[in-house]
């Protein structure tokens, strides 16, 4: 008994080669480009990944000037002396008085931040500061090492790598101990991130 599908000489889809990736998805989708779309929300991805690892500091690591409360008798004093105290808690006041974040004052707010956890405020916020830099020294690597990597690995497979090594990064960096832990992480997702966008 033949099947309706199988031709005559015996060749068809039961006794043919089987079927590669591109194939099987041109016979699913005969009328459309499916490798065309997702070619197109790979990119969406990338384009729309690429901003958020830049300003990732700008959410996770802010300063919050204006959300915290005294604990010590110099702070107090300050505030006591203090003609408004709406305009007590400030950058100014922490700053000019040199208070420091648990012995002086603590902070208030409910927002988890690395700012508040590794104590950037003040003459520590070159630091946060420096957290996006570390960013675009990775970028920089990424854009003269993507070359080399993909004459040696290809196009495509240099372009996903690219994409495995900034996305393990950033997983990776959800969860780091320190400041000089993020810096390394930053560096990984810049060189990721470049090499897949050149790709």
């Amino acid at each position: 008994n033949k099947r309706k599908d199988e031709k005559p000489d015996g060749k068809g889809k039961l006794g043919s080669e089987p079927l590669n990736i591109d194939e099987a998805v041109d016979k699913i989708y005969d009328r459309i480009n499916l490798k065309l779309l997702l070619v197109f929300l790979a990119a969406c991805g990338t384009a729309t990944q690429t901003p958020m690892q830049i300003y990732i500091t700008i959410f996770a690591g802010f300063i919050p000037y204006t959300q915290w409360e005294c604990i010590s008798p110099k702070c107090k004093i300050l505030l006591a002396n203090s003609s408004d105290t709406a305009t007590f808690y400030t950058s100014e006041t922490l700053c000019e008085n040199k208070l420091t974040a648990g012995t002086d004052f603590k902070w208030t707010t409910n927002r988890t931040s690395f700012s508040v956890d590794w104590g950037f405020y003040c003459d520590s916020e070159a630091k946060f500061s420096a957290i996006s830099s570390f960013f675009f020294i990775g970028a920089t690597l990424g854009l003269l090492f993507s070359t080399a990597v993909f004459d040696r690995f290809g196009r495509r497979n240099g372009a996903i790598a690219g994409n495995l090594i900034g996305a393990t990064a950033t997983l990776i960096g959800t969860w780091v101990p320190s400041y000089e832990v993020m810096l390394v992480i930053r560096v990984f997702q810049g060189v990721g991130m470049f090499i897949n966008l050149t790709g």
